[in-house]
């Protein structure tokens, strides 16, 4: 009696129980690209064609270099970083230089320091530079230039002496996405000569580049960002710069010069005055006139700040879509600012110019000039964040003369509507569509959220009086809705 053999399904097509589409190799990437780490593995033992898909998904994306490490040799703990076991037998050099051809994301934070628990499943740890060196001189026999040449996207924690030089190494010609953090605990001239030997080199053709440090004094940053600057300028195919956690004097308007696509913009400004900040203003808007999504931050001790000095400098970026100044005390505009404003953005999806919860004594715009944002805005305004004065009367619901077509969040700041709730309430469904939702400031932190529209309902965040205003725009919006209803019924009843 002959044993029972299986086939593999790709080697009989009369096997497949499955939708012929999903041969069609397109269509599997796309599949998978939505999947998790767990389902692709799973997925990639299926048939051969999957594990192709499967396997170059897993590999795509790295949460840390060290799985790819563990495929050439077994790490263990050498002077408290992470070397290969070179008695544990031959490096697996062809699987090693297969799988790495297929990393094109690679997250890699080499801190905290290694200890005697080294396992299969770690993903950080310091890598000894011994290691590095082990596959650069690999990488010469085999006659490659880089060690992951699909790399597109490269987020490094810089952390301890030897990680800085290290990441120069994983660059490549295919990245476009370089995010960079830098600890405290490394110093600032190292990163500094490495940035000016990068600076040096070829232009990567990087499009996003992002800078981060947590260094507790403001020499240091000042220090990185000057070396930043000559990076920035070697870089000609930037589209998007941040620099969320650096702060600057405005280095960087020298390294944008040859930088007139650039779409976004991220920065801390440490200026001390609002004439310094306007001049700045001024020169991002003329060497940056296509800029997109910009957001600044000040410090908390700068002076009150106007208009002129924040505003007005960048109404030359005409396509602009996303604005975000931070400053401790907000920021009051009229109703000139208003349709200067609404003239020179009619990309503009989102504006935000109120204050953080710890300012204690923010400016406000007059609420009644909502009604001039929705006259001047363009339909395409979605989300406004501003600190409100609510002292002036408010016109009746019958005789408000505008309103947001698509105004999905309304941000308050820190506003205090004081017992005007019902008035205010009222008011506010009769400028907003349907769809808006309120979002009170409760942050601490240098840039709060402006756009939460559910944690400050809730204690101990929670806005009493604006939870008041809330409820009565929610009770007014049932009756319309209730009256809405009840005039088409009427109206079919007639009808019929």
């Amino acid at each position: 009696m002959s044993e029972p053999t299986s086939k593999h399904p790709s080697d009989d097509k009369s096997n497949h129980t499955y939708h012929p589409s999903l041969d069609i190799p397109e269509i599997l990437v796309n599949i998978f690209s939505k999947c998790n780490r767990s389902t692709n593995a799973a997925s990639s033992l299926v048939c051969r064609r999957w594990s192709d898909v499967g396997v170059d998904q897993l590999w795509s994306s790295l949460p840390s270099l060290l799985p790819l490490l563990r495929i050439l040799l077994p790490l263990v703990i050498v002077d408290d970083t992470l070397d290969f076991d070179r008695e544990a037998g031959p490096p697996n050099w062809k699987r090693f230089w297969t799988l790495a051809s297929r990393v094109r994301k690679l997250t890699q934070i080499d801190g905290p320091k290694g200890d005697t628990n080294e396992s299969s499943i770690r993903l950080k740890g310091h890598i000894s530079p011994n290691v590095i060196s082990y596959l650069l001189l690999h990488l010469s026999w085999t006659g490659q230039q880089f060690l992951l040449p699909k790399l597109a996207r490269l987020e490094w924690s810089v952390n301890w002496e030897h990680s800085m030089h290290q990441l120069c190494h994983f660059i490549s010609p295919a990245l476009r996405h370089l995010v960079i953090y830098l600890d405290k605990s490394f110093p600032a001239d190292r990163v500094v000569r490495t940035l000016h030997s990068l600076a040096s080199l070829p232009p990567l053709g990087i499009t996003t580049l992002s800078i981060s440090t947590n260094y507790p004094d403001l020499r240091s940053d000042l220090q990185v960002a000057s070396a930043v600057t000559s990076f920035v300028k070697a870089q000609s195919t930037l589209l998007n710069l941040g620099f969320p956690s650096l702060w600057s004097r405005g280095q960087f308007v020298d390294g944008l010069t040859q930088h007139a696509n650039l779409l976004d913009l991220e920065l801390l400004l440490c200026f001390d005055t609002p004439l310094e900040l306007g001049s700045f203003l001024g020169l991002v808007a003329r060497q940056c006139p296509r800029l997109q999504i910009f957001t600044y931050t000040l410090p908390t001790r700068f002076p009150p700040l106007a208009p002129r000095h924040a505003i007005e400098p960048l109404l030359p970026c005409y396509m602009l879509r996303e604005l975000q100044i931070f400053h401790q005390g907000g920021l009051s505009v009229d109703g000139d600012d208003i349709k200067r404003m609404g003239r020179a953005w009619r990309a503009m999806e989102l504006l935000q110019l109120c204050a953080g919860a710890f300012a204690t004594n923010s400016v406000g715009t007059p609420l009644v000039l909502l009604l001039e944002f929705a006259e001047e805005f363009s339909a395409k305004l979605r989300w406004l964040a501003l600190n409100f004065s609510c002292e002036m009367d408010l016109p009746r619901a019958d005789v408000v003369w505008a309103s947001f077509p698509r105004l999905e969040v309304l941000g308050v700041g820190r506003s205090k509507p004081g017992f005007k709730a019902l008035v205010i309430g009222e008011f506010l469904v009769s400028v907003c569509p349907e769809q808006t939702k309120l979002a009170y400031t409760f942050d601490n932190g240098l840039r709060p959220y402006a756009f939460d529209t559910i944690k400050w309902k809730t204690p101990p965040e929670a806005s009493h009086y604006w939870v008041e205003v809330a409820a009565v725009m929610d009770c007014a919006r049932r009756i319309q809705k209730a009256a809405v209803a009840k005039a088409l019924k009427a109206s079919e009843a007639k009808r019929t």
